[in-house]
């Protein structure tokens, strides 16, 4: 006799049918501020979910990211606008409850405000290749608290060979701008300031050139945002003059409500200036209408040397700048890009 022993084995429930029930709501929702974004965590609770989404309010901007995370970055937020975050886990069932709303962030700014400084000669010399000239770049933490760059207009001539002017920082060359013999070259530079500003000083690589520093404004850090006012804001290029000025002469061009400058509630305008057909060497400064050029080169030129450099110009109540000739005469071409709201 033969006897047959079966055992069964029933099937485990769960691991056929995968879940039961969609994801409950997560919990621990915490949000700290990026720059124009959020970082937002949180712990899984119920079933396993197969992504999770993060919604801010306001606004309902969000991001989705798989199951087994547990934070996800929300981009694309507004740098002067309170947020609070829920968190929704999602599976085969559905979408689970939504958590709690988080803690409320302040995303942070992309940059600082733009303040416009008092127009400065740093340095108007000669400088010869393997003698560097010391300048601190209008740097001044005590009268400029939270400085984090500097703006400073940066004209070479009189070059005895080709060469290159290099602004350096620490040791470290930052910026070069190129001028050839003959010729004249003008560039409106940015220079991040170090914490630590421990040198600094302008050097020309070959022969000797004559060097133009002129200080122009300067940025803070984003800790310095309190609203739109300081900062830079796009528009759509406008010719505001395209003319002859004659030697020695002062132009004045209107700004405000021109093209797409807006009629009231701008401090400072950034040009585009081109300078053709001169008939000598030569420069243009800009100023605020009624203001001096008071030893300032936006744009230096030669004879028949077509340059070309941008400008911040602060733009007073009367709402036009000027062009004052300091050299021969030259046709100027003038196109705003930015507006800086006032502070």
């Amino acid at each position: 006799m033969f006897a047959v022993l079966a055992m069964l084995v029933a099937p485990n429930p769960s691991a056929a049918q995968g879940p039961t029930s969609p994801p409950g709501a997560p919990t621990g929702v915490t949000a700290s501020a990026g720059t124009l974004s959020a970082i937002v965590t949180w712990i899984p609770a119920g079933s396993p979910a197969d992504s999770f989404t993060v919604k801010s309010n306001p606004g309902g901007i969000s991001a989705t990211v798989g199951g087994t995370s547990t934070s996800a970055t929300v981009s694309g937020l507004g740098f002067l606008a309170s947020y609070t975050f829920s968190v929704t886990g999602n599976n085969a069932l559905g979408a689970g409850p939504a958590s709690a709303q988080s803690n409320a962030i302040t995303p942070d700014p992309p940059g600082g405000p733009y303040h416009q400084g008092f127009a400065a000669n740093l340095l108007n010399q000669n400088i010869a290749a393997g003698k560097p000239v010391a300048t601190n770049l209008g740097d001044d933490p005590f009268h400029l608290p939270g400085l984090s760059a500097v703006v400073v207009n940066l004209t070479a001539s009189q070059a005895t060979a080709s060469t290159a002017v290099q602004v350096v920082n620490n040791q470290q060359v930052v910026r070069t701008i190129s001028v050839a013999s003959g010729q004249v070259e003008s560039s409106l530079e940015v220079i991040a300031v170090p914490a630590q500003l421990t040198q600094a000083a302008i050097q020309v690589t070959t022969g000797t050139a004559h060097v133009q520093l002129d200080f122009v404004g300067y940025f803070t850090g984003p800790s310095a945002v309190r609203d739109h006012s300081g900062l830079l804001e796009m528009i759509a290029p406008t010719t505001l003059l395209d003319a002859s000025v004659a030697a020695g002469s002062t132009t004045t061009v209107p700004v405000l409500g021109q093209g797409d400058v807006p009629a009231g509630g701008v401090a400072d305008v950034l040009l585009n200036v081109i300078a053709t057909g001169a008939t000598g060497a030569g420069a243009v400064a800009l100023r605020p209408s009624g203001g001096l050029a008071a030893g300032i080169t936006t744009l230096g030129f030669a004879a028949g040397q077509t340059t070309a450099n941008r400008a911040i110009v602060a733009v007073p109540t009367s709402g036009a700048i000027s062009v004052i000739d300091t050299g021969a005469a030259a046709s100027v071409h003038r196109r705003p890009r930015l507006v800086h709201r006032r502070l």
